[in-house]
């Protein structure tokens, strides 16, 4: 099964379904997760715990982005990078986490998550997740730019 796939699928639907924006995608790239590059203005996090797979999803997002999101869901302007930014972005990585847990729970797959994790600033380093390895991609939309980063590793029952 691809998981990444999956996700990538989860998170474009939940962008466009819920905030009303087709992304594009420019690039994806395999890295560490210490290695991702382009972080940007607001960074969510979430983790999925399962009984045959575990995710970890990150999503980064520019002002640009997360103000044209703001505006067409809310009707108001988001001017700066603030709690209102944060609760957004860890909105969509809250829905697109139910999202692959709605897609993939006819297969047998159950899921225990997170609630996200909001890091604001460019400079994300997080310790003792150096070894979780995944796939970011990077789209550029018109407003502003949004980095998707998932990591899915199955679980090895003996």
């Amino acid at each position: 099964m691809d998981y990444y796939l999956i996700a990538k699928s989860a998170f474009s639907e939940v962008v466009s379904v819920l905030c009303g924006v087709n992304l594009l995608e420019s690039d994806s790239s395999k890295l560490p997760f210490n290695s991702v590059k382009n972080w940007l203005d607001c960074t969510s996090l979430i983790s999925m715990s399962g009984n045959k797979v575990s995710f970890f999803l990150s999503m980064s997002a520019d002002l640009k982005f997360l103000a044209e999101i703001y505006q067409r869901m809310f009707g108001e302007n988001l001017d700066e990078v603030n709690a209102e930014a944060g609760d957004l972005l860890g909105e969509i990585c809250n829905q697109t986490a139910g999202r692959i847990k709605t897609n993939l729970s006819p297969s047998g797959y159950t899921f225990d998550m997170t609630t996200p994790v909001i890091v604001y600033g460019n400079q994300v380093k997080l310790r003792n997740i150096s070894d979780i390895s995944g796939i970011q991609f990077q789209f550029l939309n018109h407003p502003g730019s949004v980095n998707f980063f998932v990591s899915a590793q199955e679980i090895k029952i003996p």
